[in-house]
């Protein structure tokens, strides 16, 4: 059975058999980064960047294609979607922020498969 996972543009997901939650980039065997979502109706595809190693491969994923990283190892990319997200009040002062209070952010479902020893964790993943 697969692990689901939804996650946004620009965002990590580490995969490895021995990953330390304080040096996720130097412990992972994998990290796969969102590059590009497109939720267009007739179209439904994802950009990832893949590490491995000093490798980096870039992949596009149709809805419904998988990508191996390695033997019994793989991730599929099961959807796509759009989220609506809150964003930061724009400030005069130092104009940052945004002046809509929310924002349409594409999100990329992926199902993952692995082996029990092999470990997925977010990049924004938090100790509890």
């Amino acid at each position: 059975m697969a692990l689901r996972i939804t996650r946004a543009v620009d965002s990590k997901l580490f995969g490895g058999f021995d990953l330390d939650s304080s040096d996720l980039e130097g412990t992972s065997d994998h990290i796969i980064w969102v590059r590009k979502v497109s939720t267009k109706p007739d179209f439904k595809y994802a950009v990832f960047n893949i590490t491995s190693g000093d490798q980096t491969l870039e992949v596009v994923l149709e809805s419904g294609q998988e990508f191996s990283l390695m033997k019994n190892v793989s991730f599929e990319l099961t959807g796509v979607q759009e989220h609506w997200a809150d964003t930061q009040p724009f400030c005069e002062y130092c104009g940052r922020g945004d002046t809509k209070p929310k924002r349409l952010v594409p999100q990329a479902r992926l199902g993952l498969t692995a082996p029990r020893e092999y470990k997925f964790l977010r990049h924004d993943a938090r100790k509890k």
